[in-house]
């Protein structure tokens, strides 16, 4: 029986798309040069492998002086630009309504870890994990290992959602239940209650 969801935080909670981001802070013409320089190592943020203030240091050089200042509110920023998936937060608050328990499991850097207290969806949830402080990555098994541990939860009574099959397929491995995510928040209500 279904006690517990655990939710991937991009393209779940929140919208992310890399692009979509930096046009926040660049001007088109710009975002290829931006790219580039910006996300050319970024799984090491999300491992946790390399220093955010460090790597943003090293970023620095590799673009013009003109873009040192949008590449600084980018990098202090980019997740204050994401904008949520309403529905699926009604469905959490459905989930918490009738008992559930609610989870985040993340692969992100440190400074995104260090703001989760700025999302109000977040407040409704009973435990977070975000990759770069504990230097573990979806789909690797320890993280998914990790959170169980952590919060005292069974696999079979959990559901893993996320919008990327392989990590989805990275949560089964270690016996939870997967959802893979594509926006639509009323299929992932039918999984739930077909496993409650």
């Amino acid at each position: 029986m279904l006690k517990n969801v655990i939710f991937d935080f991009g393209n779940v909670l929140y919208r992310y798309d890399p692009i979509t981001l930096l046009r926040c802070c660049f001007e088109e013409a710009d975002l290829p040069l931006a790219e580039r320089a910006i996300y050319r190592e970024w799984h090491t943020l999300d491992a946790g492998t390399a220093d955010y203030d460090e790597y943003v240091e090293r970023t620095m050089p590799l673009l013009p002086e003109r873009l040192h200042a949008p590449a600084r509110r980018f990098f202090r920023d980019w997740f204050r630009f994401e904008k949520p998936i309403e529905p699926v937060w009604e469905l959490i608050a459905r989930l918490k309504a009738r008992g559930y328990s609610v989870y985040l499991l993340s692969n992100a850097p440190t400074n995104f870890a260090a703001a989760l207290g700025e999302f109000p969806i977040l407040k409704l949830f009973d435990g977070l994990v975000v990759s770069a402080p504990i230097r573990m990555l979806k789909p690797d098994a320890n993280i998914y290992l990790y959170a169980l541990d952590k919060f005292h939860l069974s696999a079979p009574e959990t559901l893993f959602v996320d919008d990327l099959e392989v990590n989805v397929e990275g949560a089964r491995k270690c016996g939870l239940h997967g959802f893979v995510f594509d926006g639509d928040a009323a299929a992932l209500w039918n999984c739930i209650e077909a496993l409650s």
